[in-house]
């Protein structure tokens, strides 16, 4: 039975197979593949600006890769079959170009776009085929870290989110306390992290907050978060000295593991 056979092909296979082709033709031990040049104006141009990010940008193949497919689509898209008029290309042309492709594919792929226009723009003023530099004129897109994620969640998903914790164990009950924190007073997670039992009066039913720049705010405590930290604090918190237990973090891992509320 061979590889294929067993049902275990891998997807870089094909991949590893390709390199071993080109390290052979290299050395010259098989022929190499006949290559149809394009021979208009825009295989002249994409062969220029190829030698030009290889030889004096010095550029991986693998950026090559990348960034020719958005150029060739951006001058086709903008010319058609009319001739490369490059001179006659506008900023509005880019945006207009950025705004049709940067909404497809992967969140990283608008800012790869952008760059390979930048790029190509800055290789036509190097080359005067463009008066003026045109890569100032490509926008920026943004692409903040954890982006992807929704800004909030609904009072729905919240409620399904609190029922997830599983309240018979220390480690439950401590989540679907800090959970209630964050949910009914709309607490940062620092600012949670910060906390301690000394931050809870119980008798005027209300919270300390320690915000940013050591400010201090009280806040009043809803009747089931005030629930959920008794809950917590009575159930496997763990067992130090007198005296001690009062200033300790509401966060701490230590809640996993059962233990009798010491006072």
């Amino acid at each position: 039975m061979t590889y294929r056979q067993q049902g275990s092909e891998r997807r870089n296979d094909a991949p590893t197979a390709f390199q071993i082709l080109r390290y052979l033709r290299n050395l010259g031990s098989i022929s190499t593949l006949p290559q149809n040049l394009d021979r208009t104006a825009l295989g002249d141009l994409m062969r220029n600006y190829e030698r030009f990010l290889s030889s004096e940008r010095g550029l991986a193949p693998a950026t090559l890769i990348n960034y020719l497919p958005f150029v060739r689509r951006f001058l086709i898209e903008r010319f058609g079959n009319d001739a490369l008029r490059l001179d006659e290309l506008h900023p509005i042309d880019i945006h207009r170009f950025i705004r049709r492709h940067a909404q497809t594919g992967s969140r990283g792929r608008p800012k790869l776009l952008v760059t390979a226009l930048r790029s190509f723009l800055h290789f036509l003023h190097q080359r005067g085929a463009i008066a003026t530099d045109l890569a100032v004129a490509v926008p920026g897109v943004a692409n903040w870290r954890l982006s992807h994620l929704p800004k909030s969640l609904s009072p729905d998903q919240v409620e399904r989110l609190l029922t997830r914790c599983n309240r018979s164990t220390p480690a439950g009950q401590r989540d679907y306390a800090i959970l209630l924190l964050l949910a009914r007073l709309g607490l940062r997670g620092g600012e949670v992290v910060a906390m301690t039992l000394d931050d809870l009066d119980w008798e005027c039913g209300e919270i300390v907050v320690r915000g940013k720049g050591q400010r201090l705010t009280r806040l009043p405590l809803p009747a089931d978060v005030g629930a959920g930290l008794t809950t917590c604090a009575t159930f496997g918190r763990p067992a130090l000295p007198a005296g001690s237990l009062s200033a300790y973090p509401l966060h701490c891992a230590a809640w996993s593991a059962p233990r009798p509320f010491a006072m």
